[in-house]
């Protein structure tokens, strides 16, 4: 057990290693997020814990999605490749990342939203809430794209050993 709380601590303590971890928390609440919110649209918006679901979903979508953005940076200093297609994914991969917290924020308010009593509104915001989960699933599927292209095409993410 102890071995496995070792190789945790390590993995965290190199930044490429830390945001290959923390980033698969918002790709994987971007797609569940979509399916928990028609769940909810099937229910008019009527259900509490779904409701809270979805918003706690997005909300830890936010945090980690921060955390990510973090660690990438830390991540991208440690980067050996500096070709011309590599240094535009990474533009990319950056740019995309930059805004996506407080989109997942705002996600996360508009759910709550949707537990206002007057009708209009519920469905309203359950209305935007759907249009925007999909456009925040096709947000990070870009983001993780370009994310991806550093890794496997520019090999961004291999360990240099530089011991003698």
């Amino acid at each position: 057990m102890t071995e496995l709380f070792d190789s945790i601590s390590q993995a965290l303590a190199n930044p490429q290693q830390r945001h290959a971890m923390i980033v698969h928390m918002p790709v994987a609440i971007s797609v569940l997020g979509v399916v928990t919110l028609i769940v909810l649209a099937i229910v008019r918006g009527r259900s509490n814990p779904v409701r809270w679901l979805a918003a706690g979903m997005y909300f830890i979508a936010a945090v980690t999605a921060y955390m990510a953005k973090l660690s990438g940076f830390e991540a991208s200093m440690m980067v050996e490749v500096f070709s011309p297609a590599f240094q535009d994914d990474l533009k990319h991969h950056k740019q995309l990342a930059e805004n996506l917290p407080i989109a997942m924020l705002t996600q996360a308010i508009l759910i709550s939203l949707t537990a206002l009593p007057k009708k209009k509104v519920r469905i309203t915001m359950l209305v935007l809430s759907l249009v925007m989960s999909l456009w925040l699933a096709v947000w990070v599927a870009q983001t993780a794209h370009h994310g991806g292209e550093m890794v496997y095409v520019h090999g961004a993410a291999v360990v240099q050993d530089h011991a003698p």
